[in-house]
């Protein structure tokens, strides 16, 4: 009996938090077909993943309130982490689909949280703060087609891996690898193996200011650095501001 459980990576972060029962409807309708090792059923999967996977419609964009609005505009019109997705995807083998997550948290700063990069307490700058999940942005990867996953929820497989299971679990990565990138391995210090997708660079937390012309964005990935990147709007364009912006290294 294999004892399964939903991972959420968020940073460094992990915690173990559900059977699978409990997963996100998404994760346990593709371990029902991996474990009947149905190949026509997976197709079928990731073919209707990918028509439920549609940005958001432009009419319903310019709906959406000013903060939604200036957040999709950034990340629609920032290409940097997605180009270096793509450069890395030139050394590992090319499949059809790539993982974005759609939940996002987007809070309103008072004006001193852009003006130091040393902050000491967050929540003393929070004026507001909203968790949109249905995240959706229209991005522009060469060869890829995106599949929207709610939450941050990465992870195919988390178990307390014995010998035995090792054929099995190689097994699901032949199935999986067709389609969609997959980060697999062992932690040592939780004694279990996990398999998960690779994902792209998502906004985890925006932050903006209450004029909504200055932002700072933290980007995420499973696969090489997060990013914080600072954003200031002038003539109703968003650019990067150069001189606040960095890379951090967590992997």
């Amino acid at each position: 009996m294999k004892f399964l459980f939903l991972l959420f990576l968020f940073f460094t972060h992990i915690e173990i938090a559900a059977q699978t029962t409990e997963l996100e409807p998404k994760i346990n309708s593709l371990w029902k077909i991996l474990e009947k090792k149905d190949a026509s059923s997976l197709s079928d999967f990731f073919n209707q993943w990918e028509k439920e996977s549609a940005p958001l419609p432009r009419e319903d964009l310019n709906k959406l309130m000013p903060i939604l609005r200036n957040a999709y505009a950034i990340i629609e019109n920032y290409t940097d982490p997605f180009e270096d997705y793509e450069k890395l995807d030139t050394i590992k083998p090319i499949v059809p689909y790539v993982i974005f997550p759609t939940n996002v948290t987007i809070k309103v700063m008072d004006s001193t949280f852009f003006l130091s990069s040393k902050v000491a307490k967050e929540s003393e700058y929070i004026i507001e703060e909203l968790n949109y999940n249905s995240f959706k942005p229209l991005l522009k990867i060469n060869r890829k087609k995106v599949l929207f996953l709610p939450d941050q929820t990465i992870a195919i497989i988390d178990t307390m891996i014995e010998e035995e299971d090792e054929d099995y679990l190689n097994s699901i990565i032949l199935m999986l690898s067709p389609y969609v990138s997959l980060r697999n391995g062992y932690f040592y210090n939780l004694s279990r193996y996990v398999i998960e997708f690779a994902i792209l660079p998502f906004p985890s937390t925006i932050y903006f200011n209450e004029a909504l012309n200055r932002a700072k964005i933290f980007f995420y990935t499973n696969y090489f650095s997060a990013m914080e990147v600072s954003f200031i709007k002038e003539d109703k364009n968003w650019s990067i501001d150069k001189s606040k912006s960095k890379k951090i290294i967590t992997y």
